[in-house]
């Protein structure tokens, strides 16, 4: 289905939203259930909190409004479908980089008509909540505490009561750790964690570490199976790539094997280019895939940032990538095709402005397969967004 320009159609759907990266928030999901929808969320520049459900047989859009906080997209709202299909909504309060993680879960299934009143989760000074449900029920949720660990908490009654946290990661000497956390579709007790820390002496994003769980995250180990005491730090934890400049973008998993996405050098050039991934005869093995473009340089080596790409979370051989066009950045979709990374789409060819973070709902449908923000961003809570999905219409 093609649109101007020889570009794939995509549709503006909502203004004045912004995405985010799924280090900081699992920001939309598909439940198919007495319904098939697709649930997303984001945040608006004046810090009201909505999220929204796309019917794809009545091919309806609705919305509602979670929660006001903070004048800053860190406060993104992190979504979670739980197995009887009740909504949950992570909701960082404040300004979203380090205070209380309050929780709503919809009053009815696969409904978003009303929610209940908030569950404190975490009571302060945290931030980025990236939750998922066991096969037994049980939910699990990372979250960063003081800007300095990654903490994980567990309930065991749907989210009504939750655990005392316990020290996932620790990078030491006040490093800032972020990180992205897949579950996998088939048995989402199995997770898989790819994470890199800003140091503070530098002010440089570094590394790319990884480890997985096999029991919901009671237990981590290596890509080889050997056991992480916890918390994890980067001598334990598996070093995938020594680098400096460098954003995880993504997670994914195929049958078990881990796929990671990044970015690489973030900094003031302009453009940065997207890698895949992968562990193969002993070792990871990286692959280019196109250049990305590098954005907003205030604090130039800290804050700087890639326009970014995400898996296709149905096939890590499958990336939606915003990709650097001129000045500024258009989405394509790349695929890996004979083991050589090809453009398949463009979805946007405009070249106007930047087309920013771009999400893949999880369990995603064919008629909702990414979306993302387009517009200009100078800062948190200093941009002019709208947002946008492929495909536009309900052909898949």
């Amino acid at each position: 289905m093609k649109g101007k320009s020889g570009c794939e159609k995509a549709a503006k759907i909502f203004e004045n939203a912004i995405t985010t990266y799924r280090s900081v928030a699992h920001q939309a999901c598909r439940f198919n259930g007495e319904f098939d929808r697709t649930y997303f969320a984001w945040i608006t520049a004046g810090g009201q909190q909505y999220i929204a459900s796309y019917d794809h047989e009545a091919k309806l859009i609705l919305k509602t409004l979670l929660g006001a906080v903070g004048n800053d997209d860190h406060a993104m709202p992190s979504l979670l479908i739980r197995s009887d299909g009740h909504i949950l909504a992570f909701l960082p309060q404040g300004l979203g980089h380090a205070d209380a993680i309050c929780l709503r879960t919809s009053t009815n299934p696969e409904d978003i008509g009303s929610f209940g009143e908030p569950v404190v989760v975490k009571t302060s000074h945290s931030a980025y909540p990236r939750a998922w449900e066991t096969l037994d029920g049980k939910i699990g949720v990372i979250t960063r505490y003081r800007n300095r660990v990654e903490e994980i908490s567990f309930s065991k009654d749907g989210g009504e009561k939750w655990g005392a946290p316990k020290t996932l990661i620790n990078y030491g000497g006040g490093a800032i750790p972020y990180g992205v956390v897949f579950s996998e579709l088939e048995d989402p007790g199995v997770l898989h964690y790819a994470g890199f820390y800003v140091d503070r002496s530098t002010c440089y994003r570094f590394g790319v570490f990884y480890m997985r769980s096999l029991d919901g995250g009671e237990t981590w180990q290596r890509i080889n199976g050997s056991l992480i005491e916890l918390p994890a730090d980067q001598s334990s934890m598996d070093l995938v790539w020594k680098a400096q400049l460098v954003r995880v973008l993504d997670v994914a998993a195929d049958f078990g094997k881990p796929y990671i996405l990044a970015a690489h050098p973030i900094d003031v050039s302009g453009s940065n280019t997207i890698y895949r991934i992968h562990y193969e005869g002993g070792g990871w093995i990286r692959e280019a895939i196109t250049d990305s473009t590098t954005f907003f340089f205030a604090r130039a080596k800290v804050n700087t940032y890639t326009t970014g790409a995400v898996f296709d979370c149905r096939n890590p051989n499958r990336v939606f990538v915003s990709a650097r066009s001129g000045d500024y950045s258009d989405m394509q979709i790349w695929e890996r095709v004979n083991g050589v990374w090809t453009k398949m789409a463009d979805l946007t060819c405009d070249a106007k402005d930047h087309k920013i973070r771009p999400q893949s709902p999880r369990n995603r449908h064919p008629n909702f397969q990414a979306f993302w923000a387009s517009g200009t961003y100078i800062g948190y809570g200093n941009w002019r967004c709208n947002l946008w999905k492929y495909p536009s219409t309900n052909e898949s």
